[in-house]
């Protein structure tokens, strides 16, 4: 997307133009006819007829009326079967039916129907007038008419007879079918001479007027903030800001969506061009038309530039250029003692910088409360409260924390706030182990609403709903629903399409749940490919999706070196302790699958210790299972069955199928190696506890089997025929040995 050639600068008399189009006369007899039905029923008279009576405009007809009225002045140009679709709704049915018949006589009688029309308007805003006036000349619609009246006289007869041909195709287009290309005629000075046809060639290219501009980019602005689904997409709004510039050269705003509309798409060159014309017009703009000094302007410019293009380099990831122009920011605010411009840049600061980091944080949010910035408190707040949680600190103090970060965004009403802090309080329960209420708390994002009426009832919809989709499509996942987890991704999708700024969240998701049912399936070139594209997203969380890629294969030493490199790398990167007990958890079950499996046995007293010291739950009952494996490998399966019933219930409460079913296979492995001890072995009790883990293993099977891990079923399967065999069941071991054997038949 390669952003408009500057116009050249024009003067500033232009800025104010207003056009008079087909469209805003259509609105002038919209208003006129509704205008003379409120004044017919203002001057009752006794003998009135009922069909008059009944005639009158209801106090919701007046208010549907007003409002709408509102939306098209504000809005472009429509065509008048658009036009007509909006209102017909809106007036009564015989003032529609007047409105028409008014358009029609425009139509028939030419170029002078339409000047005596308009001539008649004025009578609206006259005060006194022989008639009531239903219209305050500084009412919204009195402003319209006023603006509509003089850009009508400023235009010489051949303007008004184009105009009038154009009224004429556009009336066509609507009940006669006859389509032509809409046009608009400006209102400032007609153009002289020769060049007449060129010049208004020329103008009517501009398809809305400056105010109308400014509506348009703020509106689009609020909707890429809160919702991007419902803006306009990256190319149709990249046209749109064209059009708006062709006839707003100095609209130095336009630069800026433009800027932001680039920054959806992931193009450096055009943001970085649009970012420049945004703060070069800003600084040209004649400073007559400021309210403050020309120096002091061009320093507050300077500064907010220098922290706009710091904020660039680092959505960009290019560290050092956004510490080197956030500093320059810094440097100019200090001079001119603006607080505000500090604070933007200290967030910014402890965002890009990891040293010092939580004593910047704290500052942050507390002179953000001073001068009440509060969305910067609350993201303070919550930014803390994130680095808070890969710290030894209580979850205690840490949900304590975050619900400051509520308080204010209850209080403040910002409901962007109140999303991210929600969807931060799932994460953290993630985080900690406690999957259920992840979930809930995603849950309770998705259904909360976020509507608000004066923005026009658009939903907020922001990264908070985008992690939230995830959490559910990983936890459905997790269950072996891929079909509802597939619906919720496509969800996520139209929310997000992919030059959405988030639409990585929902990517990332949707490809390692591809790779780990791959994986749990035995599919290993469709898990290589999913492999490769988590890495493009995460370098991190390829290379340890890769490595238990080759784990699974076999591929021991070459899974083993990649694991060293992510541990050897772990303080350089400064990764969290969720992830490196993840490497830690991996490693050890591959060092058990070796002959040297006592190896393993150090790897997981430090994935312990980890977890206990960062409080992390899940990750403490996963290497707890590691450790009763290892243990039941080394012959102490009673001590393992101690571990186990720890926590099985946390297991099967927050765990996944995957991690269920290795749980319940494991513990009836526990079992059957007890019962087979001599001090129980051919007594009523090891027949007891053989029962017990054959039932045991049949749960495994049922979790496996819910989310097709074949590989992990076979190993069940063969286990459940040695037992079989063992206690002479010859029937159930052919039956073992024949499932295993169709196992991927029963599956498909």
């Amino acid at each position: 997307m390669v952003p408009p050639d500057p116009p050249p600068a024009s003067s500033n008399s232009k800025l104010a133009r207003d056009y008079v189009t087909p469209h805003k006369i259509s609105l002038l007899v919209l208003i006129k006819e509704f205008c003379s039905v409120r004044q017919h029923s203002l001057q009752k008279r006794p003998l009135q007829k009922i069909e008059d009576i009944t005639w009158e405009h209801t106090i919701k007809q007046n208010r549907d009326f007003h409002s709408t009225m509102l939306k098209l002045i504000q809005n472009p140009d429509m065509d008048l079967k658009r036009l007509i679709n909006i209102i017909h709704p809106v007036i009564h049915p015989r003032t529609y039916q007047i409105f028409v018949e008014r358009l029609h006589k425009l139509r028939k009688n030419g170029i002078a129907a339409i000047m005596d029309y308009i001539a008649t308007l004025d009578s609206l805003l006259v005060e006194p007038a022989p008639v009531l006036a239903v219209i305050q000349k500084s009412s919204v619609l009195g402003l319209f008419i006023r603006h509509m009246l003089l850009a009508f006289d400023k235009l010489s007869f051949s303007l008004v007879t184009k105009l009038c041909r154009k009224f004429h195709a556009y009336f066509d287009s609507a009940f006669v079918q006859c389509v032509d290309e809409s046009i608009e005629i400006p209102c400032g000075d007609s153009p002289r001479g020769e060049d007449l046809e060129e010049s208004y060639y020329e103008e009517c290219q501009v398809f809305a007027s400056q105010k109308q501009a400014e509506f348009f980019i703020a509106q689009q602005t609020a909707l890429l903030k809160i919702n991007e689904s419902a803006a306009l997409s990256p190319f149709d709004l990249q046209q749109k800001i064209r059009e708006l510039m062709k006839g707003n050269p100095e609209l130095y705003e336009a630069c800026f969506l433009s800027y932001l509309n680039s920054l959806r798409v992931k193009e450096y060159r055009g943001a970085r061009d649009n970012l420049y014309h945004h703060f070069d017009r800003n600084t040209t703009v004649p400073q007559e038309c400021k309210a403050s000094a020309t120096s002091e302007d061009l320093s507050r410019s300077s500064r907010y530039a220098a922290l706009n293009l710091a904020i660039f380099h680092a959505l960009f990831a290019q560290r050092d250029e956004a510490l080197a122009a956030l500093n320059e920011a810094i440097m100019v605010a200090q001079e001119v003692n603006d607080n505000v411009c500090l604070q933007y840049s200290l967030a910014w600061l402890y965002r890009l910088t990891s040293e010092n980091k939580e004593i910047l944080i704290e500052r942050s949010v507390a002179k953000s409360a001073e001068l009440g910035l509060w969305h910067l408190s609350s993201l303070g707040l919550q930014a803390l409260t994130k680095l808070k949680s890969t710290t030894p600190a209580l979850p205690s103090s840490v949900f304590e924390l975050l619900t400051k970060s509520d308080i204010q965004n209850c209080q403040h009403s910002m409901t962007d706030m109140l999303g991210s802090a929600i969807s931060l309080r799932a994460g953290l329960w993630g985080h900690y182990g406690f999957s259920f209420l992840q979930l809930l708390f995603s849950e309770i994002l998705l259904y909360m609403k976020t509507a608000d009426p004066l923005r026009g009832g658009v939903y907020h919809i922001g990264e908070g709903n985008c992690l939230a989709l995830r959490n559910l499509a990983l936890e459905y996942s997790c269950r072996g629903l891929y079909t509802d987890a597939s619906g919720v991704l496509a969800v996520a999708r139209d929310l997000f399409p992919t030059h959405s700024e988030h639409s990585h969240i929902w990517q990332l998701a949707d490809l390692i749940i591809k790779f780990e049912k791959a994986l749990y399936q035995g599919k290993w070139l469709k898990a290589q490919q999913t492999q490769k594209g988590i890495a493009i997203f995460d370098k991190d969380e390829g290379q340890l999706r890769k490595a238990q890629l080759l784990f699974h294969q076999g591929n021991l030493a070459e899974a083993d070196t990649i694991l060293k490199g992510l541990l050897d790398g772990s303080e350089a990167k400064q990764i969290s302790p969720f992830f490196y007990v993840r490497v830690l958890l991996l490693r050890s079950e591959l060092l058990s699958a070796t002959p040297n499996n006592i190896m393993a046995l150090p790897l997981l007293m430090t994935g312990l210790s980890k977890c206990e010291t960062y409080h992390l739950s899940g990750l403490l009952s996963l290497t707890l299972i590691q450790v009763a494996a290892l243990q039941l490998e080394l012959g102490l399966p009673k001590q393992a069955l101690v571990l186990l019933d720890q926590i099985y219930i946390s297991i099967l409460t927050n765990g996944s199928l995957y991690d269920k079913g290795c749980c319940c296979f494991l513990y009836a492995r526990c079992l059957a190696c007890t019962s087979m001890q001599n001090e129980y072995k051919n007594s009523e009790y090891s027949k007891k506890v053989i029962l017990k883990a054959i039932s045991m293993s049949n749960k495994a099977l049922e979790c496996l089997k819910t989310i097709k891990a074949v590989q992990k079923m076979k190993s069940v399967l063969c286990w459940q025929a040695y037992i079989f065999d063992y206690l002479g069941m010859k029937t159930e071991r052919n039956d073992a040995a024949y499932r295993y054997k169709n196992l991927e038949d029963e599956l498909t």
